[in-house]
C-alpha cells in the first residue's frame, strides 16, 4: 500500500520533476504559463532591483532564485535580490532553462548553448553551425534546441544525440506530457518527434508556425503568421481553428484548460473546444504577455506600463503601475510575482508567505509521517487493550 502512494506520489511530468517554481520561458516546457502555485493578491511591492543592461524574462530556481540574461550576462538575484552571480558570455542573454538537479541551460543570442551550474560555474558549451533558440529540457533532462534549420537533441553533459533536418527556421521545441517534441517552422509546417528524432507527424498550415503550447491532454495549440490558433489532436489532425490578430505568440493555458491568447491589443478566453468565454480589450494599452496562476488568476503584462491581474470571468481585480511595458509575470513558490519592465527593472509583488509544497511532495511527507507513526500506533493500542 505505501509503495502504491508513493508511486502516485511523484509523478514525473514531460519536463522532470523540477522543483524549480518557474524553470523556463512560459513556466514549464510544454509552455502552457501555468503556475502550481497560487500567486500575490495584492499590489504590494516586496522590492524593485534596477538592472543597467535591460533584462531578459525571468526564470525562477530552487529556494525562489531569479535567473535572467542581461547584455551578455547571465545574473542570479536571491529572493532578497542580492547579485549571487553574474557569468559573462558575451553577445545577448536570453532567460534559461533549468533542469531537474538545478543545472542553467542557456544560450546568448549565437551558435553556442552552455550549461552552468547553480552556483555559477560554467559545466560545458556545445557549438553548432547556427543560432539557437532557448533549450527545452525533457524528464531525463536531454536538451532539445533550434539551430538554423535543425532541431538538436544533446546530453546533459553536452554530446550529441541527433540532429532532425526541416525545410526551414526551426522555433524552441515544447515537450509534451507523453514526451513528443514539437517544433514550428518557417517552411508553414508544424513538427511532432519522438525522443529519439523519428518523426510521428506533420501539420502543414498556412503561415510561418511557432513555438507550441501543449495541455495535460496533449492537445497541441500554436499559432502562425497568417494569424491563426490551430488546436491539434495527440495524433496530428485539426481539432479546430481560430481566427486571430495575433501572428505568433503562443497561447497560455488555464487550470481548466481555457486558452489564453493575445488578441489584437487585448485577450481573448477559449473553452477546450474553441468556443469563446470572453473578450478582454482594455482601452488604450495592449497585452504582450499572459501567465495563469493555479486558481485561474490571470497577469497580463502591459506595454504601457501596467500589470493587470483578472480573475478567471476576466474581471480586472487589481493592477500595478511599473515604469516601462511590463514582461511576463514569474509566480515564486510563495505566490510573490516578478516580472521585468521594458526599462530594466524587475519587480517582486505580494507579501512573502510561507511557501506551498506542490501537491505530490505534500502527500510524500505526510504518508513518510504516516508511515514513521504507524509503530507508534499500534503500541498505544496495545497498552489500551492489555
Amino acid at each position: 500500500m505505501c509503495v502504491i502512494l508513493f508511486a502516485q506520489t511523484f509523478f514525473l511530468p514531460a519536463y522532470g520533476f523540477n522543483m524549480s517554481p518557474w524553470p523556463t520561458f512560459m513556466h514549464d516546457y510544454s509552455h502552457t504559463g501555468l503556475s502550481q502555485f497560487t500567486g500575490a493578491q495584492s499590489n504590494t511591492t516586496s522590492w524593485q532591483f534596477n538592472v543597467k543592461n535591460g533584462t531578459s524574462a525571468l526564470v525562477i530556481g530552487q529556494n525562489n532564485i531569479i535567473y535572467f540574461g542581461s547584455g551578455g550576462n547571465l545574473v542570479a538575484l536571491d529572493r532578497d535580490h542580492a547579485v549571487k552571480f553574474k557569468i559573462n558570455v558575451g553577445g545577448i542573454v536570453d532567460p534559461p532553462s533549468i533542469g531537474s538537479d538545478g543545472t542553467l541551460y542557456f544560450e546568448n543570442g549565437g551558435d553556442t548553448v552552455f550549461a552552468a551550474s547553480p552556483d555559477g560555474i560554467i559545466k560545458w558549451n556545445y557549438q553548432t553551425n547556427a543560432t539557437v533558440t532557448i533549450p527545452a529540457i525533457d524528464v531525463y533532462d536531454r536538451i532539445y534546441f533550434g539551430s538554423g534549420n535543425f532541431l538538436e537533441s544533446i546530453s546533459p553533459d553536452g554530446k550529441l544525440f541527433w540532429k532532425y533536418h526541416t525545410n526551414g527556421l526551426v522555433s524552441m521545441p515544447s515537450i509534451g506530457p507523453d514526451g513528443t517534441i514539437y517544433i514550428g517552422d518557417s517552411d508553414h509546417n508544424f513538427y511532432a518527434l519522438d525522443s529519439s528524432g523519428n518523426l510521428k507527424w506533420s501539420f502543414n498550415a498556412k503561415g510561418i508556425t511557432t513555438l507550441g503550447s501543449i495541455s495535460p491532454q496533449n492537445t497541441v495549440y500554436f499559432c502562425d503568421s497568417d494569424n491563426y490558433l490551430y488546436a491539434v489532436n495527440q495524433d496530428g489532425t485539426l481539432k479546430w481553428s481560430f481566427q486571430s490578430s495575433n501572428s505568433g505568440t503562443p497561447p497560455s493555458i488555464g487550470p481548466d484548460n481555457t486558452v489564453f491568447l493575445q488578441n489584437g491589443t487585448g485577450l481573448v478566453a477559449l473553452n477546450s473546444d474553441g468556443t469563446k468565454k470572453w473578450d478582454y480589450h482594455p482601452v488604450n494599452v495592449t497585452v504582450q504577455s499572459i501567465s495563469v496562476d493555479k486558481d485561474g488568476i490571470i497577469y497580463a503584462g502591459i506595454y504601457e506600463n501596467y500589470l493587470y491581474v483578472l480573475d478567471s470571468s476576466g474581471n480586472v481585480k487589481w493592477s500595478f503601475r511599473s515604469d516601462g511595458g511590463v514582461g511576463q509575470s514569474a509566480i515564486g513558490s510563495d505566490g510573490t510575482i516578478y516580472f521585468n519592465s521594458g526599462k530594466g527593472v524587475i519587480y517582486a509583488l505580494g507579501q512573502q508567505a510561507i511557501p506551498e509544497f506542490p501537491t505530490p511532495i505534500l502527500l510524500a511527507i505526510i504518508s513518510f509521517i504516516a508511515i514513521l507513526a504507524l509503530p507508534r500506533v499500534f503500541r498505544i493500542k496495545y497498552h489500551i487493550f492489555k
